[in-house]
């Protein structure tokens, strides 16, 4: 997580799909709340990742805005995608210190 003027959040929402029936439209719901739809290739894959629009670097691909209605996933929530679900369980993310510079 990181932050711009120790406010914004950069929040990321990863999604990969393999092994999907080909370019058949694949739902994305978190609690039965539908966030949104994919279509994965000829090969069954798919991905998508959203991010923070302030985090969004427009010279690169590096993800699409992420709403500000999509909710924050906690221990408990159901994340579904097409016919596959999981239960999210979440870790805490230890920072460490940065390391001495050693001239």
């Amino acid at each position: 997580m990181r932050m711009i003027d120790g406010q914004t959040i950069d929040r990321r929402l990863v999604v990969n799909v393999n092994n999907a029936p080909p370019q058949q439209e694949v739902l994305i719901k978190v609690n039965n709340n539908m966030l949104m739809r994919i279509t994965p290739d000829q090969l069954g894959n798919a991905s998508v990742l959203l991010r923070t629009p302030e985090f969004i670097n427009s010279s690169q691909t590096n993800g699409a805005p992420l709403l500000d209605d999509v909710p924050d996933l906690q221990p408990g929530n159901v994340v579904r995608v097409g016919n596959a679900s999981a239960e999210m369980e979440l870790k805490p993310i230890v920072l460490l210190p940065p390391a001495p510079v050693i001239p």
